[in-house]
């Protein structure tokens, strides 16, 4: 049995050390969690970044490219990322050098927005996705990190309630970011370009307060095997039999593949509001708003649902809930309400966080300490194909319009639907206890 030092310098086992710490690290990354959705709804990807992408001239096509970014960012890094970590009983340290390296270049952006925004638009756009990029690809290879510690700090019996409280309080969070986008966007707030300036330092702000709650978590060791580390290129080769062998994992990665089919949308429902149905500027914090109420409304529920139920049912209704977004915008047009378009970011809200938190416990809960990293780096990965569905949602709207892309994420996001709804997992089994 490996063992963890206390601070009595007395040795005892991980499992041990991670139940002295739990309410503490429970905490911590529920507040850390928080404070990184606070920073992400100042600078909504759905709203305030289409937005000011909008006023700096760029296209439809451009602004479907920050989807691309952020898909890649987040699924590419992965198994370098678990690769760097193999053979590591703590991953701490890795994640917080990543996160700074990440999140640093945010401090830069509310200074070239007011420097560049009105003189020189197409120089900030390129800024603008060089620390967009800078963000999501080093945060994405991070997250290997923060799943593993995740795992190892809390005990599967209540990763349900961590994630549902997460999801949660990041909507309770949200929602005063909603009040700062109304109030920033309005004919009350600073004007362009001082108020796309506030929002991105709010964006900044949240990551960097995140960063300072994860210094003090309190992480167990890992159980990391036998032998030398292996080269990147065997690393990889070890994904082939994981897959074979994790039936799960293998169902959780063809389903999320189809259903990301969505996220092709989520770029253009605020501008549809605005170009189509005649929304003002300041609703925009209303729809954060309302994503924020679904976020805060549905958390409990999925973390309730994990919990009793385990996670493949909780997967499985949140799988439904993102085929409803783009039908609920869709519904709305003919309406012609632009107040309407709250409800789909309610359900954007619900599943926005929802979906992978619980195919992210589906995976850990399917996995043990040796092989969790490189479960999570592969699922990651073979999720990277989904990053063309930002641009492709680019190229449609720029051709026919926000209503088709809205209709093909609907239907093409309805066959990930039935993948999900076919899962079958043995989340009490022993691969679970493993967890």
């Amino acid at each position: 049995m490996e063992t963890t030092r206390t601070t009595a310098d007395a040795p005892i086992s991980p499992e041990a050390y991670a139940a002295l710490h739990l309410r503490r690290n429970f905490l911590l990354l529920v507040g850390e969690a928080g404070l990184f959705f606070l920073g992400l709804a100042f600078f909504d990807g759905s709203t305030v970044l289409p937005s000011l992408l909008r006023e700096l001239n760029a296209s439809d096509t451009l602004i479907g490219f920050t989807r691309l970014v952020q898909v890649l960012g987040f699924t590419l890094p992965a198994l370098w990322a678990a690769h760097a970590i193999h053979g590591r009983r703590r991953h701490l340290p890795f994640l917080v050098k990543g996160c700074w390296a990440a999140r640093s270049g945010l401090i830069t952006l509310p200074f070239a927005i007011l420097l560049l925004a009105e003189g020189h638009p197409s120089l900030l756009v390129a800024w603008f996705f060089v620390v967009f990029a800078q963000f999501w690809f080093i945060d994405g290879a991070c997250a290997i990190s923060w799943y593993d510690i995740s795992a190892k700090a809390i005990p599967a019996r209540v990763r349900g309630r961590l994630f549902g409280a997460m999801q949660t309080l990041g909507g309770v969070a949200v929602v005063l970011g909603a009040a700062g986008i109304s109030w920033a966007l309005s004919q009350r707030g600073p004007g362009f370009p001082a108020n796309y300036a506030l929002l991105a330092g709010m964006w900044a702000a949240g990551a960097l307060g995140s960063l300072v709650l994860i210094l003090l978590l309190k992480e167990p060791e890992g159980d990391v095997g036998e032998g030398p580390k292996p080269t990147f290129a065997g690393y990889l080769r070890g994904t082939l039999p994981l897959l074979r062998e994790n039936p799960v994992l293998r169902r959780v990665i063809a389903s999320r593949l189809v259903l990301e089919s969505a996220g092709m949308a989520a770029p253009f429902y605020a501008l549809y509001a605005q170009r189509d149905l005649g929304a003002a500027a300041s609703l925009l914090g209303l729809y954060v708003g309302a994503k924020s109420i679904g976020k805060i409304g549905t958390g409990p529920l999925w973390g309730w649902v994990v919990d009793r139920f385990g996670p493949s049912l909780g997967y499985r209704l949140v799988s439904l809930c993102v085929v409803l977004v783009p039908v609920a915008a869709l519904l709305v047009g003919l309406t012609g309400q632009p107040l309407a378009m709250a409800a789909p970011f309610f359900l954007m809200g619900a599943v926005e966080d929802g979906l992978w938190m619980t195919s992210s416990t589906l995976v850990m809960a399917h996995t043990g300490d040796r092989d969790r990293p490189m479960a999570i780096g592969a699922f990651a990965v073979a999720l990277a194909p989904t990053a063309v569905f930002g641009p492709i949602g680019g190229a449609l709207a720029g051709a026919l319009g926000y209503a088709p892309v809205f209709a093909t994420a609907a239907a093409a996001s309805a066959v990930g639907c039935l993948i999900a709804l076919t899962l079958r997992s043995a989340d009490g089994g022993p691969s679970a206890a493993s967890a």
